[in-house]
């Protein structure tokens, strides 16, 4: 399965599909559960689709990290379109949110839901996204990387490490 949009080279071969082929791929390459971290593992599975380094394949996700922040801002400012069936709730909740007592406190919670509401309304707008993993649930994943990475002072190569190590597990599901 495709996890990030990069070129494809022509004779692909995977160093693993299943969790199982990548326990064995770590045994015959001597790396030791625990040594390397799994951002490493998903650069592995990356650079062999892709024929990248690993710096490359990093800053394209964190290059993907961009646009993924800078739809959750646009659609937090509010998002129209005429056929939608719910119109824009990420603005409300915001607004509540902002008004003290109104909302129950739920600190990291309130951010995932915020920003994975206003990326959901920028894909039902026709917005700019990345759909990923799928375009039905893009927004969830984006919005809970870029809410902890947030709230936990992260910068966008750690949130772009985490979205590797998230595709690696979509893609060892969806085999």
């Amino acid at each position: 399965p495709c996890v990030m949009p990069v070129p494809r080279p022509e004779d692909i071969n995977l160093p693993f599909t299943t969790c199982s082929e990548m326990q064995s791929w770590m045994g015959n390459n001597h790396c030791v559960i625990g040594e390397w971290l799994p951002f490493e593992l998903a650069c592995q599975y990356e650079s062999a689709r892709s024929g990248l380094k690993t710096t490359e394949i990093v800053e394209k996700m964190a290059e993907i990290v961009d646009i993924y922040d800078e739809s959750i801002k646009t659609g937090l400012r509010g998002t129209t379109f005429e056929d939608r069936i719910l119109g824009a709730q990420s603005v409300i909740y915001k607004q509540n949110l902002e008004k003290n007592g109104t909302l129950y406190d739920l600190g990291l919670i309130d951010s995932v839901i915020l920003y994975t509401s206003a990326f959901m309304e920028m894909k039902s707008s026709f917005g700019l996204i990345v759909a990923g993993p799928t375009a039905g649930s893009c927004g969830t994943v984006p919005g809970c990387i870029i809410a902890a990475g947030k709230k936990l002072g992260k910068d966008r190569t750690d949130m772009a490490r985490a979205l590797l190590v998230c595709g690696l597990v979509g893609g060892f599901i969806a085999t």
